[in-house]
């Protein structure tokens, strides 16, 4: 819903309000990630690519996003007037898990990047798109992560990850070093982020159903993506494939947590149907 977009957003501090404002606050300029400590408050705001309804090109992007989505309904209108910024409003795009009727207003950090990666898995991934956007496999919660919101907090991870942000301090690391050397690769191609990006939110909503996960634990799941994303680039992958070829989602790794549920479940069991301890012999009874 829209409460937990905005919830899973401001988690980001990419949410309407800013670092640290309520879900649903008005929306002012679109602040970027929280400053790094020491940075100066309230200094570098968007980054480079953060999406502006006018920018060019963004309202063709958000009008295709709107066709993939819902594909039997027609557009909404650009929203005219003072303030309108030119965005197409809607009230169906909560249904695709942002906070607002305009889905502009919530790619905060992650800006316009975070769009194309959407759109190039609904291009390239058509039914990846599908069984994410409609939650199709698997058992689940009841309280599911709004796809929208989590799609955004992918790409932004990923912008951190490889060092990618204009926070302070947040440059370098081995992630970045990984990313650098598979983009040096020969059979590198212009579309390697996104190939990433569409794997780590695939990945994301493996460890949602492997941890039967509800959206108070969204944020120990995305750590646990982020965790496993790092140490299978820290393997040396040089394509995307080998990248998810080391990656829990297809490894030795991705039955860990599986594994560690069906343990804990034996050792209940176990503990549950466990005889009791024999009586000492002198155990106050008296004999024949």
């Amino acid at each position: 819903g829209a409460g937990g977009a905005g919830e899973l957003l401001e988690a980001a501090g990419l949410g309407a309000g800013g670092p640290g404002g309520p879900p649903g606050a008005a929306a002012g300029p679109a602040p970027g990630p929280e400053p790094a400590p020491g940075a100066q408050a309230g200094a570098p705001a968007q980054p480079p690519h953060a999406l502006r309804p006018r920018q060019p090109g963004a309202q063709r992007l958000t009008a295709e996003l709107w066709a993939r989505a819902f594909p039997e309904e027609a557009p909404p209108e650009a929203a005219q007037g003072e303030g309108a910024g030119g965005g197409l409003r809607s009230e169906r795009w909560k249904d695709m898990g942002w906070q607002g009727v305009d889905p502009a207003t919530d790619f905060r950090g992650a800006g316009l990047l975070a769009l194309e990666n959407l759109l190039w898995m609904a291009r390239e991934r058509p039914t990846v798109w599908h069984r994410l956007r409609h939650k199709t496999q698997g058992a689940r919660s009841d309280w599911e992560y709004p796809f929208g919101a989590a799609g955004v907090n992918v790409s932004f991870m990923l912008l951190e990850m490889f060092g990618l942000t204009e926070a302070e301090g947040k440059r370098g690391g081995a992630a970045a070093h990984a990313f650098a050397a598979m983009l040096d690769h020969e059979l590198h191609d212009d579309t390697l982020f996104d190939e990433i990006y569409c794997h780590a939110f695939e990945l994301l909503d493996h460890v949602w159903l492997e941890q039967g996960a509800s959206y108070m634990q969204f944020s120990q799941v995305a750590q646990q993506v982020r965790e496993e994303l790092h140490k299978a680039l820290l393997k040396g992958p040089r394509t995307a494939d080998q990248l998810r070829a080391a990656s829990p989602a297809e490894g030795e790794a991705a039955g860990l947590s599986l594994r560690r549920r069906r343990r804990r479940i034996h050792e209940e069991e176990w503990s549950y149907f466990k005889p009791e301890a024999p009586r000492a012999a002198n155990d106050g009874c008296r004999g024949p």
